[in-house]
Parts: structure tokens; sequence; C-alpha cells
């Protein structure tokens, strides 16, 4: 802070035993002591003061920061949960496309008309065979 070499403090030492004497001189060095003590500390609070408030506004700063970002990720979801609720509307609402050819359509069409064929088929020869058990059962009695 001030920069006083050994020969200024013996100046100022001689100085104020000369004009205060060897009684008063062990109080009033006492004091200004205090006074310096006292001055340190105020300076130091006051620095301490200081440096919270500005550690405090950066927080301040940071949250505000952080709280604007939160914001605009929020909005930014929403503007996109919107488009693709948007997109699952149009898209419920259309009608399906036919991706099929005419002639793969035909061929499938055709394909399950014959496995139905052949299911009822089926359901024939087994009501058949089960009709021609009951009777041979009736007869038996």
């Amino acid at each position: 802070m001030f920069d006083f070499g050994f020969s200024e403090i013996l100046l100022v030492g001689v100085i104020a035993l000369i004009i205060l004497g060897p009684e008063r001189l062990p109080k009033v060095a006492r004091w200004a002591g205090q006074m310096l003590g006292k001055i340190r500390n105020f300076v130091s609070s006051v620095k301490t003061d200081i440096s919270s408030q500005v550690d405090f506004q950066e927080w301040q700063d940071l949250s505000n920061n952080l709280r604007r970002d939160m914001e605009d990720s929020i909005h930014s979801l929403e503007q996109k949960v919107s488009e693709l609720r948007s997109n699952l509307e149009d898209t419920i609402d259309r009608p399906p496309e036919n991706h099929m050819s005419e002639d793969f359509a035909e061929k499938t069409e055709q394909f399950y008309q014959h496995k139905r064929a052949a299911l009822q088929k089926q359901r024939r020869q087994r009501l058949s065979m089960k009709n021609q058990k009951r009777s041979a059962f009736r007869h038996r009695r």
C-alpha cells in the first residue's frame, strides 16, 4: 500500500519522541496501532462485502442466463411437439395409400380365395366324417 523505508520510519519515530515526549509516546503509539487495526478490519470487511456482492451478482446473472436457456429450450420443445402433433393428425386424417400394384393385389386376392376354398373343403370333409361316425354309432345300438 504505502512504501516506507526504514529511514523514513526512524525519522517519524524520532520526531514523535521529541514532540510527544517519552511519557505520552507509548500511549499515542498504542492508540495509533489500535486505529490502524480498526482501519484494516474495516477495509477487510468492505473487501469481503464487495466480493460477496460480486459473487452474488455473478450467481444471479448465471441463474438468469440458465432460466432464459431453459425457457428457450421449453419453447423449442413445445414447437417441436406441436409440429409432431400436426404431422400425426395429418397422417391419421389421410387415407392409407395403396402401394401395391394391381397385379400383386389381384394375385393376393386369388391366393386368399384359394385358401378360403381349401378351408371350406376341409370343414365339409370333417363334418362328413363326423356324420358318418354318428350314423355308424347309431346303427350299433
